[in-house]
């Protein structure tokens, strides 16, 4: 990777945006290259990650997880089946089988068999597996796009993360440059969505639901707390939504609806993602109207920070921005 810099060094660059273009592109010079952008006015050039390139990319890999899970879910009765030895498309085996690679795939982490014997099940576009120095067989992914696109829908899916050892092993490979924090992210996620969050009125699994809209429809079913995550191209407002329903409310009151708005980074310097959410608030509770909505903006960072109080304005209710550190969600994940 130092040459291919090297050889581009009319790139306007600094480490953060180099270590996430290398994960994002899997330091692949193709991609690489058509995440350059030319300068304008005798500028240098800039990356860019936000182009149709990618975007075919990660629906590419959307599709092929989709269509995978919409042909499972076309027999029900698939679920009461375990077929041990024998190959039947689609049956709860086969599920196991997907997720249990995909899990290896995503964290860089052993896989139980090879893409090949189950090569209807494996987008060999963007993932696949090869033995390492210690005669272990690995999952790889080949770009962050990929990785991005499909992680909500196997996150929404328990049987992906039934084994949480991924989280115990993440720490061998987080220092690494070409992992970014869209990783620590889907670690972060997988960890809130198995053991909850240490507060009030979120400490239980959560169901998860994917949302495909820039502003999703929140609107609760359950009385337990649910995580919706954006399955969206290069989506920046949040990384995450948790929403709880409150117990019947009082005679003549609305029903509380607390709603937490998750931003995990990992980076020393961020923009204010906070400000840019509250800014379009109004168009997030267009459907709440009759719930008393009661919002939380949750910072997760690597050393955490101070709590702080907003007062309601003419754009944005009062509500309280809370910055909590990745060892408090896991201490797996714990950062030093």
């Amino acid at each position: 990777m130092t040459h291919w810099w090297e050889w581009n060094r009319q790139v306007k660059l600094d480490d953060d945006t180099r270590k996430k273009a290398e994960d994002f592109t899997g330091r692949i010079p193709l991609f690489l290259k058509m995440c350059v952008v030319k300068g304008k006015n005798g500028e240098k050039d800039e990356i860019s990650l936000e182009n149709e390139f990618f975007r075919d990319i990660f629906e590419e890999a959307a599709g092929f997880e989709m269509n995978l899970q919409n042909e499972y879910k076309k027999d029900p009765d698939n679920l009461r089946r375990y077929v041990c030895r024998r190959f039947y498309p689609y049956s709860f085996a086969n599920v196991f089988r997907h997720c249990s690679y995909m899990n290896g795939a995503l964290y860089n982490r052993t896989v139980p068999w090879s893409s090949r014997i189950i090569s209807n099940l494996v987008d060999h576009r963007y993932f696949y597996d090869k033995v390492d120095d210690t005669g272990m067989r690995v999952g790889y992914h080949t770009c962050g796009v990929s990785r991005e696109a499909v992680f909500p829908m196997l996150l929404s899916n328990n049987l992906l993360f039934g084994d949480t050892n991924f989280l115990q092993s993440l720490s061998d490979f987080i220092h690494n440059s070409s992992v970014t924090g869209y990783t620590i992210e889907q670690a972060i996620l997988a960890s809130i969505a198995f053991f909850g969050l240490d507060l009030p009125r979120l400490r239980e699994s959560m169901d998860v639901r994917v949302f495909h809209d820039p502003v999703p429809n929140l609107k609760p079913k359950t009385n337990r707390p649910v995580l919706h995550i954006p399955q969206i191209f290069n989506y920046k407002a949040i990384d995450g939504v948790i929403v709880k329903k409150e117990d019947p409310a009082s005679e003549g009151n609305k029903q509380r609806l607390f709603i937490y708005l998750l931003r995990i980074t990992v980076a020393e310097k961020h923009e204010d993602s906070h400000k840019k959410f509250f800014d379009q608030w109004k168009k997030w509770i267009t459907i709440l109207v009759e719930f008393d909505v009661v919002p939380e903006f949750i910072w997760i960072t690597k050393k955490g920070g101070e709590e702080k109080r907003h007062l309601q304005t003419g754009q944005c209710p009062a509500h309280t921005e809370r910055n909590i550190s990745i060892s408090e969600v896991s201490k797996h994940i714990g950062m030093t």
